[in-house]
């Protein structure tokens, strides 16, 4: 049994030492997330002066930091930061361990109380915030109850915290993405400077490289994955509407500039779904658009934050993201110029209340790639259910499709007759609804429902409908939108998201198609709900 231990990360050695000296000075968040069981909790948070001493700030959480290391810290003050707590520093109020200083307090929602006969694991939440605690076997913790809890910053651990903080501002340079960190006791602190998520922090589940980056292993631990919790916070990560608004209108009018170059050429398929995109392992593509005897394709790389055009004769130009939109639609324009492909597309937005045309728009211009990055993990999980989701249906459906237009990710199903005539605003409309079909999705939502969230809906909707009920409980009808939503807040507080999605979006399917006398029997397989090859949903 070795007695020292490699932390790796991408094939570069993070930390080499003992176990100890791994956990109680681990050299970045990575490998503090990596060590001990369970991981460290891991929040977004902000150091701010208050009552004339500091407190991490980290949604409806205030903890003081110790006196002595305020100045040590200082230059963090202001700043968002990553705060994390070792669960072996929580304890119940009520049983706080001698020596352990009880002015860091707070109190949360007991969700889950696992005891262990000598310690008790207690999973707590306040305000989306989410956290476990290795409490003392005595604790009265019970599920849907209040829980007052006592953070362990003590006098020991306040000296080795601004140790570790000089080291790391001296070494900053050399810490990848500019991570710099400080710890106290079980607390560690990282603020990175210009790039808000480093690839180091990417156990917290929103950095931009999670799945191609953080293989993380000891070399003699057999496992990939730091920790199954952050995990899972890695693929549903969080998504605060109003924190990527700008974001989100900018990235929008871009997908609708590429997305009407493939309107313009490719050939029409039903329903219109030959101009939606479709998702891949870096973020969007076009697929293959003809060009006469050529064919290209176009894709959005949420990893590296660039535009790639792909001709099948081996030429290809990229651009990079950070942009306004009239300069995208320019540069991109262009580039397709140079490739030989000549197109002419309609300037004017659609499907949005933003009139500018693309080749106008100075205005839209903002790109947060970890927002970018959250969203598009966010899709593509939403894409392996919604693939898992459509299997046992054997009418007409369609294939899982991002629509640049209403920027949602859905697929349909149809009963296979047609829907009753009705005038539309537009042609395309009119197209796009010409059958009865259930549609289910996910979209980041708008002015109506400033949060994302999982929809569906059955066209045209049957009598009885929004009287009807739903699964999960979480969701339900909304008026406004006529159309059912389960919002993705309770998909990430979920102990199974997956089934919670898929049982959303079955009891939709169900209440539709059944109140709309669609012939089951016939468009169904039995089981009438297979999961196909996703195995156990997580």
């Amino acid at each position: 049994m070795g007695n020292r231990i490699a932390i790796m990360n991408d094939g570069i050695v993070q930390q080499l030492d003992t176990p100890q000296v791994l956990y109680d000075h681990p050299a970045n968040m990575f490998v503090a997330g990596f060590i001990g069981s369970p991981a460290m909790n891991f929040f977004e948070a902000t150091l701010d002066r208050r009552d004339g001493g500091a407190t991490v700030d980290f949604g409806p959480f205030h903890l003081p930091v110790p006196a002595a290391q305020i100045e040590k810290l200082g230059a963090h003050v202001g700043k968002p930061i990553y705060f994390g707590i070792r669960p072996e520093d929580i304890h119940d109020a009520q049983y706080v361990p001698r020596g352990v200083d009880d002015a860091a307090k707070l109190s949360a929602n007991v969700t889950v109380v696992e005891p262990l006969g000598s310690e008790v694991f207690a999973y707590v939440e306040n305000g989306g915030k989410e956290m476990v605690g290795k409490l003392d076997p005595r604790t009265n913790a019970q599920v849907g109850q209040p829980l007052d809890l006592v953070v362990n910053i003590g006098q020991d651990a306040r000296l080795r915290a601004g140790e570790w903080a000089d080291a790391a501002v001296r070494d900053c340079d050399s810490v990848q993405s500019g991570l710099i960190t400080a710890r106290m006791a079980g607390i560690t602190i990282g603020h990175t400077g210009n790039v808000r998520l480093s690839a180091l922090s990417n156990v917290l589940g929103s950095g931009a490289e999670w799945q191609v980056k953080n293989k993380g292993a000891a070399m003699d631990i057999n496992t990939t994955i730091p920790n199954q919790d952050n995990y899972r916070s890695a693929l549903w990560p969080a998504l605060p509407y109003q924190a990527w608004q700008d974001t989100r209108e900018t990235l929008h009018m871009w997908t609708q500039i590429v997305g009407k170059v493939k309107l313009e050429l490719a050939p029409f398929l039903n329903e219109w779904w030959q101009v939606g995109f479709t998702l891949t392992a870096r973020g969007l593509t076009t697929s293959t658009i003809p060009f006469g005897r050529r064919v290209f394709q176009v894709d959005f790389d949420f990893i590296d934050h660039r535009l790639d055009i792909r001709v099948d004769d081996g030429t290809s130009r990229s651009l990079l993201l950070p942009r306004s939109v009239a300069d995208f639609y320019h540069q991109f324009m262009a580039a397709l110029e140079q490739l030989g492909i000549r197109v002419q597309i309609t300037t004017n937005p659609v499907e949005v209340e933003n009139t500018i045309p693309f080749d106008q728009d100075q205005v839209h211009a903002s790109y947060d790639p970890e927002y970018v990055t959250r969203f598009w993990r966010i899709v593509v999980q939403v894409d392996r259910l919604l693939q898992a989701y459509r299997t046992p249906f054997v009418g007409k459906s369609s294939p899982v499709l991002f629509w640049w237009g209403s920027f949602d990710l859905s697929e349909s199903r149809y009963s296979g007759r047609k829907a009753p005539k009705r005038e539309w605003p537009t042609r395309w409309m009119a197209l796009g609804a010409d059958q009865e079909q259930a549609l289910a999705g996910f979209w980041p939502g708008n002015s109506k429902l400033p949060q994302p969230a999982l929809f569906a809906y059955t066209y045209p909707e049957p009598p009885g409908c929004r009287e009807a009920a739903i699964q999960p409980d979480a969701a339900y009808y909304h008026l406004e939108l006529s159309e059912f939503i389960l919002p993705y807040e309770e998909v990430r507080r979920a102990a199974s998201p997956d089934q919670m999605i898929l049982e959303f979006f079955q009891s939709s399917y169900l209440v539709g198609a059944t109140l709309g006398g669609w012939d089951r029997a016939a468009l169904e397989r039995v089981p009438s709900f297979a999961r196909g090859g996703q195995g156990t949903p997580r």
